[in-house]
């Protein structure tokens, strides 16, 4: 077994893999809207609905606090374990956008559509909390 930071390969690979699965499941439910679309319906509404739903993905992100300085630079790729419960961790990678050194916090932002943080938000509701 290969350990990559603290990660054997096999566990990042099935990782993956449920990310990948929970994804075509998500993009197969949405297919599924569309192709249900009747021809008379506005196609614009559609693609209008599609687009928001990818700008607000790619505008998804979070702030960390009480984060040391490793020498964050704009646009870097981090690799990060994210959740609501401690031991049910998503890792996934993002890009930081900025550093602020006097409050030790750490922007970033996901990198493509279907981030981890979409299923942070799903255990939220799940679990009847807002995220902070």
């Amino acid at each position: 077994m290969t350990m990559i930071d603290g990660v054997d390969e096999t566990s990042a690979a099935a990782a993956r893999a449920d990310r990948r699965r929970q994804w075509l499941e998500r993009a197969g439910r949405e297919l599924e809207l569309a192709e249900a679309w009747e021809p008379a319906n506005d196609p614009q509404r559609l693609a209008d609905r599609l687009d928001r739903m990818v700008e607000i993905s790619a505008n998804t992100g979070a702030l960390v606090g009480d984060v040391d300085d490793r020498g964050w630079k704009s646009g870097q790729t981090i690799d990060v374990k994210i959740g609501v419960d401690p031991g049910r961790l998503y890792p996934d990678k993002m890009v930081v956008v900025r550093y602020m050194a006097e409050q030790k916090q750490l922007a970033f932002r996901a990198r493509r559509f279907a981030s981890v943080l979409m299923q942070v938000k799903r255990d939220c509701d799940r679990l009847g909390v807002e995220p902070a």
